[in-house]
């Protein structure tokens, strides 16, 4: 059935009067712009640009001195420029059959491919913009008709490079738009995303769309190389196309519509410290106890920060607003722990009240949910991660109110000094309140946010107009691989360039239940991050074992160093970012933001994804992959390499520069109103100097047997460090021998010194895993530092061939996540796995290189050990070999389809290599948590 609104037909008779193409029409001028049509064309003269509709087939085509900057499709193309879907179906307008200039508006209107109805466009020429507004009508032009989605298609690369439009996703960012492709077909107010409907372009046009509805927004999906825009159930689509000389001034000229911040939402010591949260260290297994060591552990080592968080499954239960008494036995005394190691303390919560949860009966009964939009007689039921819920309504003030006080009786009964909300504020699958709509929640929420402390966190609210709040923006949870760097800073650049400046990735590192980020991975993030506006942390660089699977990573001291010499480095340069606060508060400026806003003219920054600018004065370029050199685009003008100490002429591009893991390269714009401030923070005399120490050989151990350990003390800084001691204490009962001196009176910058010690544990040792520490004092500038890691050893079965002897090979692997190597690195819960795709059909095989030819007569299998059972191996063949080329079968069968370890036992055979073929696998793949090698009985 159709949907229609009724409207006055002064348009209809307006078109009547006017002639048609076909007759020819005459050009009517005001004081600044004129319409005309010539050759099938009509012309609209704008100031600073000229629209071009080709009448037949229809297509609107804008340029700024001839130059085309913004074109839709033809109506010749398939489907169409300007679409429209009525009962499902999808039409589009052909041709112009009739125009109208008032001297104001341009009118035009359309046939499509509707038997039963037309277009009406109109184009409202400003300065440097102009407004189009489009609307389906009957046949007869008497009513205006409600369609299911009304917008319009654009040839991309019309237009040069796309950007804006917010986030895209949780794991992809692309930079610039039109490199990816994008889709989005619930884009609107209430999405968790953090969006806007404006998008611009390398060619300085921009469009905003002017609307509060939901959209389906497509760029470059299917690689079509088309940017469709549609409102959904609309009577009408109304955007503005602006049309400037550089993307910075259509930014502006959004801003002029979007507003700015009227505040900083985070204080100065938000923006100088890190947020450290809890969620990607514990996921939801987190207690008291670990919240307690966390922080001890952050505190010791000077990982500075101005608030611990303790995000998800503090509840009892989503809604309840009380601790999990069996986790959380004395909150208070959590808390009072906090404050004392100099954090304040935060909460997640949200506005979601799980139907399971003690209050959501009394929150249903009271009218405290939303109610649902198909029939509003019922509560709204949503369900999202963590259960079904009904959402607070912030509409009603007795909801709102019951709402914070279960908040502020957690900040009077605990001392909780502020929250992390984790929510939307609106769904569209639920009925605003009467007298509101979707946009107004949005405001309700920033109202209800600003009552409290964010502590960083922000609130994930966007949309046209809230800019105006000045709350943080961090990201949606991103996966802990590189590509998720790499899209965390291209979403940040993406959220600041529609009107957010203060911007954060999400946790450094990750949270997105991925296995935990490698060092490097992490390194490099908080390297990214400390030359961004926040830091915003999780992963504990002491190491972390990941709660759903297990997988830990131990990481060593120099992982420490250098994401404390980051944290660092941000600190020094708070002033500088905050001076950018106080400029993006009063002009909207991002404070990250990408080359091409102050490069306009260099066609090389388009399509940077791993530089951006801090304020106008500090380049950032840091390494976002595993690779320890990188090219680096400098800019026009004078610019100091801050790591090199040397001044370098733009334009040009630096070919591999050097930038292993220590060096996180920085470029300083010289000549700058602000370069002397920025100089100080980098030249700081007083920064820690950048030395760690290192350990080799502690890993392994046989009862009785020794081993010899080295520490090295590393100075990476540029100054020399005095007064080294290097010590190890080795578990209880090990006995241990120095064989080198331990302490150096000097060690230069760029040099290092070594300590070896030998490390005996008894013979009768417990195989198992077991710990030591290693310490390093040095004195630096008068002032004394410490630095201390807990190191794992094993203790082996005596007739275990070490794993870290070996190397491992497979036929088949799935690169990146679970590659050979994980059978042998001791992690029950990692694992080697064939590829995903199934382009390796069994049988496939594993070989271990054992390190040295042994006697062997025992291997054990372990099968993958988390939720899963692809690739458990059910049928076997084990190879062994001298040589690597020449092996011979010395074992075979089947086993159960369990995760309990298989031992194969056979005649020993000397050995070098062995091999194990996975003839089948469950569902057709092959796995392995663990392998291990057993010497024969001598």
């Amino acid at each position: 059935m159709k949907r229609r609104i009724w409207i006055p037909i002064v348009l209809c008779l307006a078109l009547l009067l006017q002639p048609s193409l076909a007759q020819g029409g005459s050009a009517t001028k005001n004081s600044s712009v004129s319409a005309s049509e010539t050759s099938g064309k009509i012309l609209l003269n704008g100031s600073g640009y000229r629209v071009e509709i080709t009448s037949s087939p229809f297509r609107i085509t804008t340029k700024r001195n001839d130059e085309v900057v913004m074109s839709t499709v033809s109506s010749g193309d398939p489907g169409g420029p300007a679409r429209f879907m009525i009962d499902g179906e999808w039409y589009h307008a052909t041709e112009v059959e009739i125009w109208h200039w008032d001297g104001k508006i341009l009118h035009l209107g359309l046939a499509t491919t509707s038997p039963d109805h037309l277009l009406h466009v109109r184009l409202v020429p400003e300065t440097d913009r102009y407004r189009i507004i489009a609307s389906v009508t009957d046949k007869n032009q008497e009513e205006r008709i409600k369609a299911e989605q009304l917008g319009f298609v654009y040839d991309l690369g019309s237009s040069g490079h796309w950007y804006g439009h917010g986030e895209t996703s949780n794991r992809t960012q692309p930079w610039p738009l039109d490199s990816g492709q994008v889709r989005n077909s619930m884009f609107g107010p209430a999405s968790y995303l953090m969006i806007d409907p404006f998008w611009f372009t390398s060619k300085a046009v921009g469009l905003w769309v002017d609307t509060q509805s939901l959209m389906d927004v497509s760029i470059n999906d299917k690689n079509d190389g088309l940017g469709k825009f549609f409102i959904k159930d609309t009577d009408a689509f109304n955007a503005v196309v602006f049309v400037e000389k550089t993307p910075k001034e259509v930014f502006y000229d959004y801003i002029g519509i979007a507003g700015k911040p009227e505040k900083s939402d985070n204080v100065y010591e938000q923006y100088r410290l890190p947020l450290w949260n809890t969620w990607a260290q514990f996921y939801e297994k987190v207690d008291q106890a670990k919240v307690i060591e966390y922080a001890e552990g952050l505190a010791k080592n000077d990982l500075s920060g101005h608030t611990v968080q303790l995000d998800d499954k503090w509840e009892s239960n989503y809604g309840n607003f009380t601790f999990d008494t069996e986790k959380f036995p004395d909150p208070k005394a959590m808390v009072d722990r906090i404050h004392e190691l100099g954090f304040d303390f935060g909460l997640w919560t949200t506005l979601w009240i799980n139907q399971d949860s003690e209050n959501y009966k009394l929150a249903e009964e009271k009218g405290y949910l939303l109610k649902d939009a198909q029939d509003p007689n019922q509560t709204c039921e949503v369900t999202w991660w963590n259960g079904t819920a009904g959402i607070i309504d912030l509409a009603n003030p007795e909801a709102r109110q019951w709402y914070v006080n279960k908040l502020k009786t957690l900040m009077e009964r605990y001392g909780v000094d502020g929250f992390k909300f984790d929510t939307r504020f609106f769904d569209e699958r639920c009925a605003p309140r009467s007298g509101f709509d979707a946009l107004d929640y949005l405001t309700l929420g920033a109202e209800l946010a600003d009552q409290f402390d964010l502590q960083g966190a922000g609130i994930r609210i966007s949309w046209s107009g809230s800019q105006k709040y000045g709350f943080v923006t961090r990201q949606v949870d991103k996966d802990t691989n590189w590509g998720s760097l790499q899209a965390a800073v291209t979403q940040n650049l993406a959220i600041s360039t529609i009107g957010y400046p203060f911007v954060t990735t999400d946790m450094i590192g990750g949270s997105l239940h991925g296995p935990p980020p490698k060092k490097e991975t992490l390194v490099r993030w908080a390297q990214a991050s400390s030359l961004m506006p926040i830091m915003y942390s999780s992963t504990s660089p002491l190491g972390m074992t990941h709660a759903d699977t297990g997988e830990t990573n131990d990481y060593d001291n120099e992982t420490v160093v250098l994401y404390r010499a980051a944290i660092e480095e941000h600190k020094r340069l708070t002033p500088y970012i905050w001076k950018q606060v106080q400029r993006a508060v009063k002009t909207g400026e991002p404070i990250m933001k990408p080359l091409f806003f102050n490069f306009p003219d260099q066609e090389e920054t388009y399509t940077i994804t791993d530089q951006w600018l801090l304020g106008d004065t500090v380049m950032a370029a840091p390494v976002l992959t595993e690779a320890s050199t990188r090219d680096i685009y400098i800019p026009p003008g004078h610019w100091y390499d801050v790591r090199n100490g040397k001044i370098v002429k733009g334009p040009t591009t630096i070919k591999d520069y050097a930038a292993p893991l220590h060096k996180n390269p920085v470029f300083v714009k010289l000549g700058s109103p602000e370069t002397g401030m920025v100089m100080k923070a980098f030249r700081s005399k007083n920064k820690r100097p950048l030395a760690w120490f290192e350990v080799e050989g502690h890993e392994e151990y046989v009862p009785g047997n020794t081993v010899e350990v080295k520490v090295t003390f590393v100075n990476h800084g540029d100054t020399a460090v005095e007064n080294v001691e290097l010590s190890l204490t080795p578990p209880e009962g090990w006995t241990i021998k120095k064989k080198s001196k331990t302490k150096f009176d000097k060690i230069r910058g760029g040099q290092r010194g070594t300590t070896a010690f030998e490390v005996t544990p008894p013979s009768d040792a417990t195989p198992g895993v077991h710990q030591m520490t290693a310490v390093a004092s040095y004195k630096h500038r008068n002032k004394r530092y410490t630095e201390e890691e807990l190191l794992s050893c094993k203790i082996l079965d005596p007739r275990q061939i070490p794993q870290s002897r070996m190397t491992a090979t497979a036929t088949s692997e799935e690169e990146g996540r679970d590659p050979a190597e994980h059978a042998i690195d001791g992690n029950k819960m990692t694992m080697w796995h064939t590829d995903w795709s199934k382009k390796d059909p069994l049988p496939q095989s594993i070989t271990l290189h054992l390190g040295g030819e042994y006697r062997i007569d025992e291997v054990r299998y372990l099968p993958r050990q988390d939720t899963g059972t692809n690739g458990i191996i059910t049928k076997y063949q084990l190879l062994a070999s001298t040589d690597g080329i020449h092996y011979h079968e010395v074992a075979g069968g089947s086993w159960a389809q369990d995760k309990t370890e298989k031992r194969i036992r056979f005649s020993p055979v000397d050995a070098a290599y062995i091999q194990m073929v996975a003839v089948e696998g469950v569902n057709g793949y092959a796995s392995a948590a663990e392998i291990n090698v057993y010497q024969a009985k001598r």
